[in-house]
């Protein structure tokens, strides 16, 4: 017998026993058995899980950023993937466009691309992208995460999936090293960053440091929470739906900062200031509230400054359905 079938076989012995003796105590009976039915019903665990790990558990006091990300995520790592559809929008629209371009660059070489995904968490984006380039195609596909409850998942999640080209690496994002890589400088074909760029204490060296993966025709592909300067930086190219009003910069960055993720600008002005940018997209997540809640994110696609200039023209929107 399940778990809620016991559940509702005493919960229905119980009622009986108050109708029967002390019928005033129904009321909050019923409330009760109620809410532990949500408790113990799949369809209400992930979003009591995220709820309780985003607000209600306490972070603690910890030494790094590794143990602060294992607290806040260990609770919640296995129904990571459920509760953040909604939230962490263009995903997927990342990886599409990301896919195509990259299916462009390798057009005129024999050798299959190498990916590097950093932050990729539970390994979402991999088994996404297979949609649009299979993860056959690649030669290597590399998952960098600092945090040990996500790793887990994703190495559970491409276990199942078969594929031994995928590897899990959970470490820094600065000094990561690359199995069956010994020198990585300039091999790397593709590296992205979904919603992790915000999260990294020290993103100068990691941006310096993918600019060190990248190949001559290397793709660098980003989507993220953001915040435009209230003076915009001289090296950003200003694409529509850029700018933010002051009340979105002062409300968005102070609410994020409670779960240490940093919008400042000048995570976005550092790396369009290092790299061309090819395709931008700027949007509002209208997050459980339409039009009220209007969260800034970006989809940004990147190569090297050294590679082929490409200019504003190149820039792209797309209808957010995709996600």
């Amino acid at each position: 017998m399940s778990l809620n079938r016991y559940a509702i076989l005493i919960g229905a012995i119980a009622f009986a026993i108050i109708l029967i003796f002390d019928p005033q105590y129904l009321k909050i009976f019923l409330v009760i058995f109620i809410f532990a039915l949500l408790l113990m019903s799949e369809q209400f665990k992930a979003p009591l899980k995220f709820i309780y790990s985003c607000f209600l558990k306490p972070i603690g006091n910890n030494v790094d950023q590794r143990s602060r990300l294992d607290s806040f995520y260990e609770d919640q790592a296995e129904v990571y993937d459920a509760t953040r559809g909604r939230l962490l929008r263009g995903r997927y629209t990342m990886l599409k466009v990301t896919a195509e371009q990259l299916r462009k660059q390798m057009t005129n070489t024999s050798r299959k691309p190498i990916w590097v995904d950093i932050g990729g968490g539970t390994g979402w984006n991999i088994e996404k992208m297979n949609d649009f380039f299979p993860i056959e195609q690649f030669d290597k596909v590399y998952l960098v995460d600092l945090c040990t409850p996500l790793c887990k998942v994703a190495e559970s999640r491409f276990k199942a999936k078969g594929w031994s080209n995928v590897y899990v690496v959970c470490d820094d994002a600065v000094s990561f090293k690359l199995p069956k890589i010994e020198i990585d400088t300039g091999k790397i074909d593709l590296v992205t960053m979904s919603y992790s760029l915000s999260m990294i204490d020290k993103y100068y060296p990691v941006i310096d440091r993918i600019k060190t993966l990248l190949c001559p025709n290397g793709l660098f592909g980003i989507a993220d929470f953001y915040v435009s300067g209230r003076v915009i930086d001289s090296n950003i190219q200003v694409q529509k739906g850029y700018n933010c009003n002051w009340f979105t910069r002062w409300f968005w960055q102070i609410w994020f900062e409670f779960d240490h993720i940093s919008l400042h600008p000048s995570r976005r002005n550092y790396v369009e200031y290092q790299f061309n940018t090819i395709k931008c997209f700027n949007g509002r997540n209208h997050f459980l509230i339409p039009y009220l809640v209007q969260i800034p994110y970006y989809i940004w696609l990147g190569t090297l400054k050294s590679s082929v200039s490409t200019s504003l023209e190149n820039s792209f929107e797309i209808l957010d359905h995709l996600d």
